[in-house]
């Protein structure tokens, strides 16, 4: 049975690539505070939900807007995972609040609910599935490994180990000290187990009494 794993690589951007990582994060973060708006003001002025699809097309409508032009500069497919990971935030806190009901905080927000980002966040992220059509290039026993994105060009990676399929996305992460991560979602096999030899069970019983009879017939 197949298992889903991470494998991650500790990423070196050019200082190009770092400014054009920089403006993704920023069109991330916007998408997501974006829906979070959307469903906030849908619900405080009409009290209703909105799809996700009906609020992914209009987000598609919104980056046409004039003073907007700049979400066209980076990747789709990153901002559309950032919709999707925000309405899958909504699904799993309404599903909490069902199961277990609502808790509030020191400020009295609802615990789990979607809140906006921030710039000032030291963790900055962006999802790339295939459909973006990443590519990760790896020659034999080299030492760096290089992962190709749409508009950031060929990143370099440091090698550690094979990735054991094809990846089905990679997450692109900048923590806050600065440094750059990438994280691939892979399938792998289980190793089986290691075979054993029969295992001889013996009864404690009766190597007590074993003992016994020979220590007997040594002393008449």
């Amino acid at each position: 049975m197949e298992t889903i794993r991470r494998y991650n690589y500790r990423a070196y951007p050019t200082r190009d690539q770092r400014m054009a990582l920089s403006r993704l994060f920023g069109a991330c973060r916007y998408a997501w505070n974006w829906y979070v708006r959307q469903r906030l003001t849908d619900w405080n002025f009409n009290r209703t939900r909105a799809s996700y699809v009906e609020l992914s097309a209009k987000f598609n409508r919104t980056k046409a807007e004039p003073g907007l032009e700049w979400l066209a500069q980076v990747a789709a497919v990153p901002l559309a995972q950032s919709l999707r990971q925000c309405e899958k935030a909504y699904a799993a806190f309404f599903r909490y609040v069902k199961n277990h009901g609502y808790h509030l905080d020191h400020k009295g927000r609802p615990l789990g609910y979607p809140q906006f980002k921030s710039r000032h966040c030291g963790e900055q992220s962006a999802v790339f599935t295939t459909s973006a059509r990443f590519h990760v290039r790896h020659d034999h026993n080299a030492r760096w490994m290089f992962l190709k994105l749409p508009k950031i060009g060929e990143v370099k990676l440091r090698w550690s180990r094979d990735l054991p399929s094809g990846p089905s996305s990679v997450t692109v992460m900048r923590h806050a000290d600065g440094t750059y991560e990438a994280s691939f979602v892979v399938k792998t096999e289980p190793k089986p187990a290691p075979k054993r030899g029969p295992v001889q069970i013996r009864n404690r019983r009766n190597r007590f009494r074993s003992r016994i009879s020979r220590t007997s017939r040594s002393w008449p």
